[in-house]
């Protein structure tokens, strides 16, 4: 009875190529997969030989690593299909319907997620808010863009990111309100994915409130002044001519 040789997976040959796999890559592992399947009849694999068993387990983790890849990519080139196709059949009011419902719920449980922490005092509370939105078009429209958003990650003012989705976010504690602070709100989109996340503080601070307050106050007084100004030239119109006295 001859001796079995030992399984060296040295021997095997790999593809340098970061296409498709074919079919002499993974070659080693996928001999040592056939072996078990035969119950390692006619086996070249040396199971005493601990080495080799240690060689064997790295090629069948590097073989399962890359058909996981493969399947991977395979699922985000059929959704991304999927989505282009569905995208393709809307029209320019579902897209602002979908993104009116998108922000409605963004909006939702970003106010849910502001709740009292001791920091809140110092507006230096954090909230991050995750979603998911495959249409690209859609998060665009629900950020007041005209098209998809050409960014991975986009950074603003917290005054500018309401104004942007035009609302004022506000939450509630017991004692106090609690609002999105002057400092940087983070938005995060990937196209691919869908997935976004939009992060940033919030606290007790009413400046911004207080600030959009005064300016409408300052405006409502302009246009009193305008009445005002109005009314006085149409009396004045209004009046009839002083007669003259005879002389």
């Amino acid at each position: 009875m001859s001796a079995k040789r030992k399984f060296d997976v040295s021997r095997a040959k790999f593809s340098t190529k970061k296409e498709k796999i074919d079919t002499s890559l993974h070659a080693s592992a996928k001999a040592i997969l056939a072996a078990v399947d035969s119950g390692f009849e006619n086996s070249e694999l040396e199971l005493n030989d601990k080495n080799a068993v240690r060689k064997a387990f790295a090629e069948i983790a590097n073989y399962v690593a890359s058909l996981e890849h493969e399947v991977k990519e395979l699922k985000k080139a059929q959704a991304n299909a999927t989505v282009g196709a569905s995208n393709a059949q809307k029209s320019p009011e579902q897209i602002t319907q979908e993104a009116d419902r998108l922000l409605d719920t963004v909006v939702r449980g970003i106010k849910r997620l502001l709740v009292w922490k001791p920091s809140c005092k110092l507006n230096t509370a954090k909230f991050a808010y995750d979603g998911i939105c495959t249409d690209p078009l859609v998060f665009g429209a629900m950020l007041n863009m005209d098209g998809p958003p050409s960014f991975k990650q986009k950074r603003m003012l917290g005054a500018e990111f309401e104004d942007l989705i035009r609302e004022d976010i506000i939450g509630s504690a017991r004692y106090n309100d609690l609002y999105i602070s002057k400092q940087f709100v983070t938005i995060r989109y990937n196209a691919e994915t869908g997935e976004f996340k939009i992060s940033g503080s919030y606290g007790i601070s009413r400046t911004r409130r207080r600030a959009k307050s005064v300016a409408e106050i300052a405006n409502y007084v302009d246009s009193l002044k305008g009445e005002v100004k109005k009314t006085q030239m149409n009396a004045m119109a209004d009046q009839p001519e002083p007669q003259k006295s005879p002389e």
